[in-house]
């Protein structure tokens, strides 16, 4: 079992403050240090922390896709949300099939 931090500030959330309607997406890579391609891997979010400047936030986080030692973690934002900074905490687990007998 690993853990991977993500932080997103400065230019990075720029396109969470994009003036367009509807969802606004940014994606960010985390090296995670174990193989996601082995079918019997996981990796999720395990909380996260966002700043911003309005009164209600309307933010989302998902893992969306493995790649080779870490993950590819989309963020959102919908409606009046102007986000400062956002982080993320990924876990990631590896299931290898050894056993201690």
């Amino acid at each position: 079992m690993t853990f991977g931090k993500l932080k997103l500030r400065d230019d990075e959330v720029g396109p969470l403050n994009a003036a367009a309607e509807g969802e606004r997406k940014t994606t960010k890579e985390v090296s995670l240090g174990i193989s996601l391609k082995n079918p019997r891997s996981f990796a999720g979010i395990t909380g996260f922390n966002v700043d911003g400047t309005t009164n209600v936030m309307d933010i989302g986080i998902h893992v969306e896709k493995a790649v080779e030692d870490g993950a590819i973690v989309q963020f959102s934002a919908r409606g009046p949300t102007r986000v400062n900074s956002l982080e993320a905490v990924v876990i990631a687990y590896e299931e290898t099939g050894f056993q201690n007998v």
